[in-house]
């Protein structure tokens, strides 16, 4: 759809996708009143500037057409009244006062975009995007009290704010306040967190080779921009200066070299607010309205306003990241790749770009093996990067490097603590390396293991179900039962629920807590389709359980009923048991020397070949067996029933 054809509906799209709704009326957004609200609340709808149409003498078709939609619909929102309606519908008006001031922005259109900021501080106090970008203007205008005041407020939103402290220490500087705007630079020098930002220190070096310059300290001033150009050796501009620092001090061969090297880049910081600020004219218009109708599931429509922008300004990484990403969408992965990778090398200090890269590649089955590097590169230019740091967890994982992929995912825990993403993904690890430790016959690391993926995700039913069995297996059945309950009481519906119930009933049963276990099983057997596990639990517990709760007969149906439908050795020895608890001994002795001779064949483990001999020699006597999870009566002395 051509930009003649869309006009201000396109632009309506846009300024809807931006305060999070649909394409509808935003005439409903309200305001609250200013009486008696709390500091920081957004101010009413009186306040608010009207923001007359621009003059768009000049301006190419298309951005007149832009500008124009994108003037009538502000003039619509002036004009109408907005009622009180909560602090999220002024933070999206204010989200859509803000993207127009960007626009008027990019496009020169300063006054209009000064009371578009301003409506938008106004709506969103705590949005401090808004009072940069006002200040970016009034420094602009020479307006310096203005600006610092603006800078000010932002980083009383933001202290550590590394744009606004350089931009701050700039204005001081022209405003004549020399110890502040020193103190300033010199605390971005003095602190790591801030002069790690990039291109923060070559800057505030150059600001302090300004200051060092007007009080007449040349050989201070050499040191200084040596500095700067060291660490941002692109930065010719400050050749001259330097040049200049070696005419003073009479260095003439030395000034002469300097000037041979002079140019126009002066010295930069990374500084993105400023950034939305594009002059790219129909580029930048065509962009936006591409954003837009992506935000609202249109890529289709979207592809053609960012091929057009991309088009017209092929050196913009933000133009070939949009394009991008409509194809990704569109499911044009190899062409969205090549942008991707474009978008990275026209800004190959944003990781941001590489990291978009690598997110598609591994999306489109890359190997790990050729992403891995994009994003350790990108890492090692913002080693803060927590989308980074997870996506290389992911592919550290998928090239079994488990030992790696823990420690990138330690360092997104340690970037944002309790991160969703990261806790489940370490959770996940723990319990690889606990199953890896199970299947070498490790127990106590299993346990280890698994403890700690439990403790990172307490809520994953998987995970407490494997601590719990593997609880069970070594003999643990109390902490056991409080797992399996914990599981049960995440998820008591889930797809694992019924296994989790049968392990909770044997671990019950198993830590002497029977009647809390036979309790369960037997509202358990009232649900139709019961399993071979569950007939023969409750086999054994109306067999041998309290005498109160005895059903020798219903036992003995269980018994045979789980038999018939899979013949086990649990259903063996259950039989046997039932057969004893009937009093048919003779029955149960030949049931149970079966199962003994069955089991000294199989060589199985010597607990069990004892527990299945201990009940043979109790049938013999004429005595009623035991069940695995019952100790003997007390009053009997049988030394056989009570080995391990």
């Amino acid at each position: 759809m051509s930009l003649s054809r869309c006009g201000a509906l396109g632009m309506l799209i846009w300024m809807a996708a931006c305060s999070g709704g649909s394409a509808g009326p935003v005439s409903g957004l309200e305001v609250p009143e200013l009486e008696g609200s709390e500091p920081g609340a957004p101010e009413p709808a009186a306040l608010l500037e009207v923001v007359p149409e621009p003059s768009l003498e000049g301006m190419e078709p298309e951005v007149r057409e832009v500008l124009r939609a994108a003037s009538q619909s502000l003039t619509q929102l002036s004009s109408e009244r907005i009622a009180s309606g909560g602090e999220e519908d002024a933070r999206r008006l204010a989200e859509i006062y803000g993207q127009n001031g960007l626009l008027y922005h990019g496009f020169g259109l300063e006054g209009a975009a000064a009371m578009c900021y301003r409506n938008a501080s106004r709506l969103n106090p705590m949005e401090p995007k808004w009072l940069y970008l006002s200040a970016i203007l009034s420094q602009g205008h020479r307006d310096l009290e203005a600006a610092a005041g603006l800078f000010g407020q932002v980083l009383g939103l933001d202290p550590a704010h590394v744009p606004s402290l350089l931009r701050s220490a700039e204005v001081f500087r022209l405003q004549g306040r020399a110890d502040e705007a020193e103190a300033r630079f010199q605390r971005i020098l003095d602190d790591p967190t801030l002069s790690a930002h990039p291109g923060a220190r070559p800057y505030a070096l150059w600001g302090l080779a300004k200051l060092a310059n007007a009080q007449g300290k040349a050989e201070r001033v050499v040191e200084l921009l040596r500095s700067a150009i060291s660490q941002q050796p692109e930065a010719d501009a400050l050749f001259h200066a330097l040049a200049s620092a070696h005419r003073r001090l009479g260095d003439r061969e030395q000034a002469a070299e300097a000037s041979s090297k002079a140019g126009a880049q002066a010295a930069r910081f990374e500084d993105p607010w400023s950034e939305l600020i594009r002059p790219a004219e129909g580029a930048t218009a065509q962009l936006l309205l591409g954003n837009a109708q992506l935000r609202v599931g249109n890529p289709q429509a979207a592809l053609s306003y960012h091929r057009r922008a991309h088009r017209l300004n092929p050196q913009d990484p933000a133009a070939a990241r949009a394009l991008a990403l409509t194809l990704e969408e569109l499911g044009q992965t190899a062409e969205s790749l090549e942008l991707y990778a474009e978008a990275g090398r026209l800004s190959a200090a944003n990781p941001l770009y590489l990291y978009d890269w690598a997110r598609a590649a591994m999306k489109a089955g890359t190997a790990p093996e050729q992403v891995a590097p994009e994003l350790e590169r990108a890492l090692a230019a913002a080693p803060d990067f927590l989308n980074g740091h997870l996506l290389l967890a992911t592919c550290r994982t998928r090239m079994g490097e488990v030992e790696a992929a823990m420690e990138s995912l330690q360092r997104a825990l340690e970037l944002s603590p309790g991160e969703p993403r990261a806790t489940v993904a370490l959770a996940g690890l723990w319990a690889r390396r606990a199953h890896q430790s199970l299947s070498d016959g490790d127990v106590a690391s299993t346990l280890q293991f698994l403890k700690k993926a439990v403790e990172l995700a307490p809520t994953e039913v998987s995970l407490r179900l494997d601590l719990g069995s593997v609880l069970m297996s070594s003999g643990a059945f109390k902490d056991a039962a409080e797992h399996l309950q914990a599981a049960l009481a995440s998820d008591p519906r889930g797809d694992l629920a019924r296994e989790i119930r049968l392990k909770l009933v044997e671990a019950l049963l198993f830590s002497g807590r029977a009647e809390d276990g036979g309790a369960i099983l037997m509202a358990w057997l009232e649900r139709p389709g019961p399993s071979v596990a569950v007939l023969t639990l409750a086999a054994q517990w109306l067999a041998v359980g309290p005498e109160t709760l005895r059903d020798e007969r219903r036992a003995a149906q269980l018994a045979q009923q789980g038999f018939e439908t899979q013949a086990t050795p649990e259903g063996a020895e259950t039989m046997a048991l039932v057969l004893s608890a009937a009093g048919d001994f003779a029955t149960a002795i030949l049931w149970q020397e079966r199962l003994v001779e069955q089991i000294q064949s199989l060589q199985a483990d010597g607990r069990t070949l004892r527990r299945l001999e201990r009940n043979l020699k109790r049938y013999r006597d004429g005595r009623r067996g035991l069940a695995p999870w019952q100790v003997s009566e007390p009053a009997e002395k049988d030394p056989a029933d009570h080995q391990p």
